[in-house]
């Protein structure tokens, strides 16, 4: 038991780190993308934008689609944003992205759903899925989902994770 309390307490440690990377990481990037994170409207764009594929072509087509499935302030948004978060590295991408969440709880729930449909849809659109993309769905439409009430909240019971915690340090030692 004091192993599980020692690996609770790492984890919270862990957490804390996270969050001050993040806000550092957050602070090296330009002003128009952290203020993109703080408005709905432009928050889903840059959602939108940071999902785009580095390939060219492979960018335009998505634009396309998007062009003929979401609002067109939104698309317009994505254009102004594309140039800067196209040049971001993941750490970058993870931090806007995490910061869009607050304001992206601020949707009506069809605007979630027809946001949650256009990100799927861009994502699947060059049959591949990368790093960012799997934890852009993992972030931020696992949160959503649970908040719009797509999916429910998953709970461990009192102590679930201690039992866990022991078969992974069995398998360690």
């Amino acid at each position: 038991m004091p192993y599980a309390n020692s690996i609770t307490t790492q984890l919270s440690l862990g957490k804390s780190r996270h969050m001050n990377t993040a806000r550092g990481e957050l602070s090296r990037l330009p002003e128009d993308l952290r203020a993109a994170t703080r408005r709905t409207p432009s928050a889903t764009a840059l959602i939108h934008a940071l999902a785009l594929a580095r390939d060219h072509s492979q960018r335009r087509a998505q634009l396309e689609l998007l062009a003929q499935h979401a609002h067109q302030h939104i698309v317009q948004l994505v254009h102004q944003l594309t140039p800067a978060t196209s040049r971001l590295e993941a750490r970058g991408k993870l931090s806007l992205t995490e910061a869009t969440l607050p304001a992206l709880r601020r949707l009506l729930p069809q605007q979630y759903n027809e946001f949650r449909t256009n990100i799927r849809r861009t994502i699947a659109h060059d049959a591949r899925i990368d790093l960012y993309e799997f934890a852009l769905t993992k972030i931020t439409l696992h949160q959503l989902d649970t908040h719009f009430g797509v999916a429910k909240e998953k709970r461990l019971p009192p102590g679930g994770l201690t039992g866990a915690c022991r078969v992974v340090l069995s398998c360690l030692a």
